[in-house]
């Protein structure tokens, strides 16, 4: 359970980055936002243990995109890994 205060000392650092009109949506990779206290190590250990197949690409400290071998896969971590922040519990303190 997260209270208000782990939530606030939690904030990230940079903006979400934006996606360009001439973006190219790659079906085999997933934008992760919120890592800026994670390392290419965390992220590694958090998917990597069930997709040890994957490319992380660093775009700055609270955002990154993990490429996966193809499409399935990425479509298996996505519905593995996603959270939703109405599944987080927050009380305060």
């Amino acid at each position: 359970q997260l209270t208000q205060q782990g939530i606030t000392s939690l904030k990230a650092y940079e903006k979400p980055a934006e996606i360009g009109e001439s973006a190219i949506i790659r079906p085999d990779t997933l934008y992760l936002y919120g890592t800026d206290f994670m390392s290419t190590r965390d992220i590694k250990f958090y998917i990597g243990t069930q997709f040890p197949e994957i490319d992380i690409k660093w775009i700055n400290d609270s955002s990154c995109t993990i490429s996966f071998p193809d499409e399935e896969q990425a479509n298996q971590a996505y519905m593995q890994f996603s959270v939703s922040a109405a599944s987080l519990k927050v009380s305060n303190p």
